[in-house]
């Protein structure tokens, strides 16, 4: 069986878009390859819960997603030399950025029930706008961020 990862990874290149951008693909293969225990935060609060860790895979799918956008913007904010946005301009790591996160709130609106989509959608929603605020107020004390 594969790792938790690279299954979180391949569902979301099966997407059509995910599949013919070779760029997007590819970053999300080498995201997984670092297996990163954030992504593990779906499962772990269903399974808290009393659910089953399976049940919480679209969640982890769109968590995935939102991880390596909000990586990718803070990397360009920071400068981060170990940015993505260096090996691929700051222009296309944007547009990563935003494809990714169009394809969390794509992967959450999925699932067939619309009471859990619509909530984990405004949860998603509330936290990228938390995360932007988040980041302006950084960006305006780089050093001391």
């Amino acid at each position: 069986m594969k790792n938790f990862y690279q299954t979180a990874v391949d569902s979301l290149i099966q997407n059509p878009t995910v599949a013919e951008w070779p760029t997007l693909a590819n970053v999300l293969q080498r995201a997984a390859l670092r297996a990163p225990i954030a992504w593990q935060l779906p499962v772990l609060s269903c399974q808290a819960v009393g659910g089953q860790g399976q049940a919480a895979m679209p969640a982890v799918r769109a968590f995935t997603c939102i991880h390596i956008s909000i990586l990718l913007v803070d990397d360009m904010l920071d400068e981060d030399p170990r940015g993505e946005h260096l090996q691929i301009g700051i222009g296309p790591a944007a547009n990563l950025a935003l494809a990714l996160s169009a394809l969390a709130s794509q992967v959450l609106l999925e699932d067939q029930d619309q009471i859990r989509a619509q909530t984990a959608l405004a949860a998603l929603t509330r936290m990228q706008f938390e995360l932007s605020r988040g980041q302006d107020l950084d960006a305006q004390n780089p050093g001391t961020e």
